[in-house]
């Protein structure tokens, strides 16, 4: 099994108590995807909401325009359609997540998130087909109390949003990088 991968780009994230985006980054014409973003402003945005009142959902990536239409009305949800450059919402996001609950290989998102050294905040399903370890790569929840509690956490705590930072970026640099896929393509051929 030969992983997926995207470019490696430049650690940008930097923590700062004003971070306020949670990203998320996919095609919302699939499925999981648009589920996981429902879910998400359904039940977890209005409960960071009442203790974080500045904090916004934002999402990144293709969606129908009667979707767009209505996740753009739920209070502090942004959504951004395709875009080719996401550093000014990286450089304020407190994370990045994959909250889909239906997963099969590696998420791409992850992947974008760690390649910019977003923390990134992954449901045990999503997880389960990568290489990153639980807990210093990734933050990982089972139910949504636990998933508020990451975000809070991150939010707050500058050692471990740098920490994580760091250990995932450097993993998918060694693990997911273009030039460490390319090789395992070269002693294949």
């Amino acid at each position: 099994d030969i992983p997926n991968t995207v470019d490696v780009k430049k650690n940008i994230y930097k923590y700062k108590n004003s971070n306020y985006i949670i990203l998320f980054i996919g095609n919302l014409n699939y499925l999981p995807n648009k589920q996981a973003c429902k879910n998400f402003m359904k039940n977890t945005l209005p409960i960071l909401n009442k203790k974080y009142s500045n904090i916004e959902f934002h999402i990144v990536g293709e969606i129908k325009t009667k979707d767009k239409i209505l996740f753009k009305s739920i209070k502090n949800t942004y959504v951004h359609g395709p875009l080719k450059k996401i550093e000014f919402l990286i450089r304020n996001s407190i994370c990045g997540i994959c909250n889909v609950q239906i997963a099969t290989g590696t998420q791409m998102k992850m992947l974008t998130y760690m390649s910019y050294g977003l923390p990134c905040i992954s449901s045990k399903t999503a997880l389960q087909n990568t290489f990153f370890k639980k807990g210093k790569e990734v933050l990982v929840y089972e139910n949504n109390e636990e998933f508020i509690k990451i975000i809070e956490k991150l939010k707050n705590d500058k050692k471990l949003s740098n920490n994580i930072s760091k250990s995932s970026y450097s993993a998918f640099k060694k693990k997911y990088s273009k030039n460490k896929i390319l090789s395992i393509y070269d002693k294949i051929i």
